[in-house]
């Protein structure tokens, strides 16, 4: 099965593929009969026939990373203990930042961002256009990608709604962000942060750049 989807990506990064949304649909049944119990398959839904192809390649690369995981046993219960409240959770020291951002719902959907600060474990997003945060709600899975201005690099991370007023939308993410970019360890002194800390929730995806914008 993961060899059809990369297949299917080659085929569609060479401008191939006919009828792409109909062969992704048919590989997303399969998964879901081979995986009943993989949560983020059942977010991947299937894909109209004029789905364009953006779109198709961020849920094949949903769908690819979701069965690298059922296959080597990543997505297993976590032990007791690893899942704690976020109030036990070590405080990351935040920094400003401006970055690029996709905000990607369970549905596919994206919705154009910038990361405003961030942290080892955490991100605080504003829409673009001046929308409004309306309709997140605290605790909704979704996924971040991040796209720096300065060397092209990109990165996805699967995230979490911890956070939403009206200074944007406050994400946790389990994988750490790139050291490079954020502080590693908590600033000596510093004062926690008076909206809820960011914790760590989440699981790293892969996903190729998306070029469709809400």
């Amino acid at each position: 099965m993961l060899r059809a989807l990369e297949t299917l990506q080659q085929t569609l990064r060479a401008g191939g593929a006919g009828q792409p949304a109909l062969r992704f649909n048919a590989l997303l049944q399969q998964a879901c009969e081979h995986f009943p119990g993989a949560d983020t398959l059942r977010l991947i839904q299937p894909l109209s026939p004029d789905m364009s192809v953006a779109v198709i390649e961020v849920r094949l690369a949903m769908m690819k990373r979701t069965l690298e995981r059922e296959m080597t046993g990543a997505a297993s219960p976590r032990p007791a203990g690893v899942e704690r409240r976020p109030s036990e959770r070590r405080r990351w020291q935040r920094r400003p930042v401006t970055w690029t951002a996709w905000l990607v719902l369970g549905q596919g959907d994206a919705l154009a961002a910038t990361a405003m600060d961030a942290s080892r474990h955490g991100l605080r997003l504003v829409l673009d256009g001046g929308r409004k945060p309306i309709g997140f709600a605290h605790g909704q899975k979704c996924g971040v990608e991040i796209h720096l201005a300065g060397n092209g690099a990109r990165f996805f991370r699967d995230a979490e709604v911890c956070n939403v007023d009206e200074r944007g939308i406050g994400l946790t993410i389990a994988e750490p962000l790139p050291a490079v970019l954020v502080p590693s360890t908590e600033a000596p002194g510093s004062a926690p942060p008076a909206r809820r800390p960011w914790s760590l929730l989440s699981k790293l995806f892969a996903l190729p750049l998306l070029l469709w914008r809400w």
